[in-house]
């Protein structure tokens, strides 16, 4: 609905007047702030995955990990596990969709019995690289 609005729009403006580019521009970004309203760009909207309410447009939930104190970080992830449930997610803009599972089935499934579904990506490898090894 929106977005035929906005097609509309465009095709009525598409000249190349210095007013119509500025109208184009920010057709686009009204466009780019609806489609992630609440997810990081780059991401996906999933509504089969619970979220923390706080998510900003483009930035995803960066702004509310950035406002949590350092120390107060296992207190954040412990409330959204009351409140959301044993799986929650939240999105980061240039790192993607990071989903939280706090039960044992969940996690000896991810890494037992269908590993290789998962992608662990490159910050949980480097995370880890130390404890577990490359594999080799």
């Amino acid at each position: 609905m929106a977005v035929s609005a906005l097609v509309r729009f465009v095709r009525q403006h598409a000249t190349t007047t210095k007013s119509n580019k500025l109208k184009l521009f920010f057709a686009f970004l009204a466009l780019l702030t609806y489609k992630y309203r609440a997810h990081a760009i780059g991401t996906r909207r999933r509504s089969d995955l619970k979220s923390p309410k706080g998510a900003i447009p483009f930035l995803g939930h960066m702004p509310l990990l950035a406002s949590i104190h350092g120390t107060k970080l296992y207190d954040f992830f412990e409330k959204n596990y009351r409140e959301l449930g044993p799986v929650w997610s939240i999105s980061l803009p240039f790192i993607g969709r990071m989903i939280q599972g706090d039960s044992p089935e969940l996690i000896e499934h991810v890494l037992k019995h269908n590993f290789w579904a998962y992608e662990k990506g490159p910050i949980l490898i480097d995370a880890v690289n130390d404890l577990l090894g490359k594999g080799e």
